[in-house]
């Protein structure tokens, strides 16, 4: 420590320090800039980050110099994976840590002022005061002593308390109201999509950016544009399913192509990745086999989130499909049928059943194998007694039109055919015959459950939820003219 110096952590600061050293983690770093400066003609740099030396003292951190100074040190400190150099830019230890040592001499230690800009563009910390370094008067160095370990962690505590995050639900529900806010948002990853290189509008600078798809337990589908470039390269280790984020400071948007509230990760944004927390460990155990492709998405909120009984919208099939292909906020919808069944293939050629993990409850691949990563079976043959269920698709037809390619599966196909999956693969043809026979262009009342469309999804998906045959006066009563 040099002479003078004062060993301080970021609760102690105060704006009569003049010389202090300050050891703490860096948790989130923004894009550098760089500018021509009106007073020398040269070219300038400057750059942000945030610190953190417990889990509750954060402070931001201005770091100002040539253009040459302060690349180099964006490209040498990073959040999760730490280089050490001195002020002369010069790399003293090729060792990645995760932490790093400040050493500030001279510095300039300001109150944040409320409303200004860098407080608006800078991640929101709980010091009162902004750290501001200067090339030839401060240096950072790498912080490798025994007590490195303790800071590990700083890295995995949220900026924001454990349980303030909004819903994706939520965000959904609120639609445009919401655009331009910033919220917080604990979500586990879905998808990553490859890097874009695009141009900026304003001055043709060339940019990155990744989209990434994730979820919670209450919507299955939100897209967050990640545009700070080491996020961008920290989310190529980010596992669907396995990753879970905190996103303190997400800028809500909205998207007219896909008529859904997306969100940007902004300067103000902090990424804690697989934070410890109990509302993080809870959505870590949903996302391990939560539904992901349409179908799953579908039988997974036929199973688990709809009523039958609740189901008591009359529609006809115009009416379904124009709310299917509105691209409405909503994501799926409900609906009773009064139809017949026009197509059900249950003595031809096309699938009728599908067989499952004994163990998960999966489906099992064409050769009859468990894919699911979190099955002590995975990879193997399920030779037992692999769970045979139906899974076929129908055609539902009014006055109005067809539906096409409806689900049917397991229980309700059971309790409309009267019997088990694994009792219909033992039938004869002729009894296979004679059980489509009972069931089709006989006039129903079907219950269905709808997921709409979307940029992702061309066409919508219909399950049926309950269906029972129904007279025909019941039927003339109640069916809708559009």
């Amino acid at each position: 420590m040099s002479c003078g110096v004062r060993k301080l952590s970021i609760g102690g600061l105060s704006p009569d320090v003049n010389n202090a050293l300050i050891i703490a983690v860096l948790i989130a770093k923004q894009n550098y800039k760089t500018f021509i400066s009106k007073k020398v003609g040269e070219e300038k740099g400057v750059w942000n980050f945030t610190l953190r030396d417990s889990p509750v003292d954060t402070i931001n951190v201005t770091v100002w110099g040539s253009s040459d100074f302060i690349q180099n040190m964006y490209h040498v400190f990073n959040t999760g994976d730490v280089e050490g150099f001195n002020y002369l830019g010069s790399v003293i230890s090729n060792v990645s840590l995760l932490f790093v040592k400040v050493e500030i001499l001279n510095p300039r230690i300001s109150f944040k002022q409320p409303g200004a800009l860098d407080a608006v563009f800078c991640p929101a910390v709980t010091s009162p005061f902004q750290l501001h370094l200067q090339e030839n008067r401060s240096n950072m160095l790498l912080y490798a002593e025994d007590d490195a370990e303790c800071f590990r962690e700083l890295l995995t505590i949220p900026t924001k308390a454990s349980g303030d995050f909004l819903r994706l639900a939520d965000v959904f529900s609120y639609g445009q109201a919401m655009k331009g806010e910033y919220v917080n948002l604990l979500v586990a990853v879905k998808s990553v999509s490859e890097i874009r290189n695009i141009r900026s509008k304003r001055d043709a600078k060339e940019l990155i950016c990744r989209h990434i798809t994730v979820m919670d337990q209450s919507h299955l589908e939100f897209h967050i544009t990640l545009w700070n470039e080491e996020i961008i390269q920290r989310s190529d280790s980010w596992r669907p399913r396995g990753t879970i984020i905190f996103f303190a400071d997400v800028r809500l948007e909205w998207d007219n192509y896909r008529s859904a509230a997306t969100a940007n990760i902004t300067a103000r944004t902090v990424v804690t990745e697989n934070p410890k927390t109990k509302e993080a460990i809870a959505l870590r155990n949903y996302a391990k086999t939560a539904p992901i492709q349409p179908t799953a998405v579908l039988e997974y909120f036929a199973q688990n989130f709809v009523d039958a009984n609740t189901i008591n919208t009359v529609m006809t099939t115009a009416q379904i499909l124009d709310k299917a292909y509105s691209r409405s906020s909503m994501s799926h919808f409900t609906a009773l049928l009064y139809v017949c069944i026009t197509h059900m293939d249950l003595d031809g050629s096309e699938t009728v059943t599908t067989f499952k993990c004994s163990k998960c409850s999966q489906v099992l691949d064409d050769g009859r194998t468990c894919l699911n990563s979190e099955c002590f079976t995975r990879g193997k043959r399920d030779l037992d007694n692999p769970l045979v269920t139906f899974n076929l698709r129908i055609n539902l037809t009014d006055h109005r039109g067809t539906l096409f390619n409806c689900r049917l599966t397991s229980p309700v196909a059971d309790e409309i055919f009267g019997c088990s999956a694994e009792q219909y693969v033992r039938m004869s043809s002729q009894e296979k015959t004679r059980l489509k026979w009972n069931l089709l262009l006989a006039r129903c009342e079907a219950r269905v459950l709808v997921l709409t469309t979307s940029p992702e999804r061309p066409q919508p998906l219909v399950s049926l939820v309950a269906c029972k045959l129904s007279k025909i006066s019941s039927v003339a009563s109640k069916l809708p003219f559009y």
